[in-house]
């Protein structure tokens, strides 16, 4: 291991990078930038602050705020004294706040705006450990609730501070094993759990991942980040090694609704994103079909298809024929040439993770110029197990393991996982540990999945998300979603069907490509309870799942379905932050819904 601690490794990039530019970010209308050395000053500032407030080694300070610099400043200038950060998501409610909190003891908490803050100012009473909040944006005084600091007033707190051992000794004293960070995970099976990851799990992960991609890297990347730092995907991926690469910028998108308007702007080579963006860029295209005369869609079928049978060709490693480079050179220019400039035409390594990618679409992607790279892990692995890679990569699966790493297969067929990145365990639920971790030091996953003859590790399901039928029958949800996710009417859907006679599923239709379809129509019903009502709106989706069924084993077949007009999200809890379906919680919200279907 090259450095012993996150901000050993920070700051000597920083040092080796002073005037390059590390940040690009979005403020006041315009996008300002921030160099390594700028960075630095600010991060050892927010550093001599906390140690005003008292912070020192073994505390607990809590990041609640969207991607912006100041997130990268509280993270390592609260690491840099041995204390260690718990990251909330943005989109948590008070009282999932107040549980991270007190669960954790947190003596400080970052804020971004006035929204966070009054959701931690309204957690405050029910978590008596904390002390101070330190609000990344300017706000008055006038009227400002008690212990309430701006993080310029942060600054100004740590000037002269007085500490005999000095920031640098701290930096030194680190111990490479000891606590970094609590991730806490997001609740699919029961109350979040904060996972404890050490210097050590990050830095093997962040050198690891970054073997994998260091041929393709160049002299300068722009990387775009627009998961939540908050998220161990993107806080190992897209934030540490990006700094440990140090040869690029930082581009802190604005929202996933500007996203695409941001990708054209910044024109980012690197980014990592969940399944769910490469869905919708799938998506969209086949509503743009849609929309054209019949001539021009059997034209985009054809560019489809020859893509795809491109794509083939380099997946099996095997010489294209002249021929099927001519016509993918005119399926190109049709269609997918539009779609590698839309995402500012410099993309070089996107990777994903978070979920399982399908490999049409995987394959979608490659035919327009742009390789995804699906890999797998965990929170608990710091995140990262397996990836494909440029030398070595199999649609369909999450490649093989990174340096470090072990994976094998249990006899119950769930993936077990060894190596430096194992988390340390659940705070303070060692028996949550000792659950998943075995004595031999294995961590079993809870996913189930198989490793084929070339050491390529594909995914099948989540151990406890088999369904098992009342006939005995072993069913993967998430495949048959995964297939129905691909259908142009169906936004996202939960297959149910655990000790039932028969498989069914609940339906979120895609109500804006509905919408237009009642427009042509003259329904006269756009609102997604009056579209759901509609006869006609449950023959579209009758004839999606029969086209779906039709691909499924008879015992896998969805029987019965009933439509959802109010989609899965993070606000009902319905959906994690990385946009997995929390099936308990779906269960136990449409009970009747689903015990309807069985009748």
């Amino acid at each position: 291991m090259e450095y012993r601690s996150i901000p050993e490794m920070f700051f000597a990039r920083a040092q080796e990078n002073a005037d390059k530019l590390c940040l690009r970010y979005r403020r006041d209308d315009q996008w300002r930038t921030m160099t390594w050395s700028e960075l630095a000053d600010k991060t050892r500032k927010t550093s001599e602050g906390l140690l005003a407030l008292g912070i020192g080694s073994g505390d607990i300070v809590g990041i609640l705020s969207e991607n912006r610099p100041e997130w990268a400043m509280a993270d390592v200038g609260t690491v840099s004294l041995g204390a260690a950060d718990a990251p909330i998501y943005p989109t948590n409610l008070a009282d999932q706040i107040t549980y991270i909190l007190n669960d954790c003891a947190a003596k400080v908490c970052f804020v971004s705006t006035k929204d966070q803050l009054a959701k931690v100012i309204e957690a405050r009473p029910d978590v008596p450990s904390l002390k101070e909040i330190v609000i990344f944006d300017d706000i008055p005084k006038e009227g400002r609730p008690e212990n309430v600091l701006t993080l310029a007033e942060l600054f100004e707190r740590g000037e002269g501070h007085e500490d005999a051992e000095g920031l640098d000794a701290k930096i030194s004293a680190i111990d490479p094993e000891s606590l970094l960070t609590l991730i806490y995970t997001s609740g699919t099976t029961g109350p979040p759990k904060g996972v404890m990851l050490s210097h050590r799990n990050i830095l093997t992960n962040v050198e690891g991942t970054y073997d994998v991609m260091k041929d393709i890297l160049g002299t300068h990347e722009e990387s775009l980040s627009f998961l939540p730092m908050s998220h161990s995907f993107e806080r190992t991926i897209g934030y540490y090694t990006a700094l440990y690469h140090a040869r690029g910028v930082i581009n802190y998108a604005e929202s996933i609704p500007k996203l695409v308007s941001n990708f054209g702007e910044l024109r980012p080579t690197l980014a990592a994103s969940v399944p769910r963006i490469y869905e919708k860029i799938y998506e969209g295209v086949k509503e743009i079909r849609s929309s054209k005369p019949p001539i021009m869609q059997r034209l985009i079928d054809w560019a489809m298809a020859t893509g795809s049978d491109y794509v083939r060709y380099l997946e099996d490693r095997r010489p294209v024929p002249a021929f099927a480079r001519f016509k993918y050179a005119l399926a190109y220019r049709i269609i997918f040439r539009r779609i590698y400039d839309g995402l500012g035409g410099r993309v070089k390594f996107m990777a994903s993770g978070g979920g399982p990618l399908s490999a049409e679409i995987a394959r979608f992607m490659r035919a327009a110029g742009i390789q995804v790279y699906e890999g797998y892990g965990l929170t608990e692995t710091s995140p990262v197990l397996t990836t494909n890679r440029p030398d070595e990569w199999r649609f369909g699966s999450v490649g093989k393991p990174i340096k470090g790493v072990e994976i094998k297969i249990a006899e119950d067929g769930e993936i077990l996982a060894h190596g430096p990145n194992i988390m340390m365990g659940y705070y303070n639920k060692p028996d949550d540990t000792a659950e998943v971790i075995d004595k031999e030091g294995w961590f079993h996953t809870g996913d189930v999945g198989e490793i084929d003859s070339d050491g390529f590790l594909k995914i099948t399901d989540r151990k406890k998300d088999i369904i098992v039928t009342a006939g005995g029958k072993n069913i993967a949800p998430q495949n048959i979603e995964n297939h129905l996710k691909l259908c142009r009417h169906i936004e996202t859907a939960c297959v149910v069907g655990d000790r039932r006679k028969y498989i069914t599923a609940l339906i979120v239709p895609n109500f804006e490509v509905l919408r237009k379809i009642a427009a042509e129509k003259g329904w006269g019903a756009d609102t997604p309870e009056a579209l759901v009502a509609r006869k006609e709106v449950m023959g579209i989706i009758d004839a999606d799942i029969k086209a779906v069924n039709s691909e499924l084993p008879r015992y896998e077949t969805i029987k019965k379905f009933r439509l959802l007009s109010t989609p899965f999200s993070e606000e009902d809890g319905t959906l994690t932050p990385t946009m997995k379906v929390k099936r308990r919680v779906v269960d136990k919200r449409y009970t009747e819904l689903i015990d309807e279907m069985y009748e």
